[in-house]
């Protein structure tokens, strides 16, 4: 078993394969986006109705916030990585 598992993994798949890894992982990134955005207002609804307090709120609204930012900074990097005509796959 080795630290670099996903990366060896990775650097096996041929195309059509990657296409399915990339496919998968949109959606779930979609779902996880949409999930903690439905659980940040649960959470706020939650405190206004049942007093839950505020921290659930904060903690569902910081994974959302991480989960975007997570995804545009690599994707960032990705670009800038293209503009340099270096490979990205």
């Amino acid at each position: 078993l080795s630290l670099k598992f996903s990366k060896d993994w990775e650097s096996t798949l041929d195309e059509a394969e990657k296409m399915i890894v990339y496919k998968v992982s949109r959606k779930a990134y979609v779902f996880i986006s949409k999930f903690s955005y439905v659980m940040f207002f649960l959470a706020l609804i939650g405190d206004l109705l049942f007093g839950f307090g505020i921290l659930p709120a904060i903690f569902t609204g910081a994974i959302a916030i991480a989960s975007v930012l997570s995804v545009n900074i690599y994707l960032y990097s990705l670009r800038k990585k293209v503009k340099n005509g270096e490979d990205v796959l």
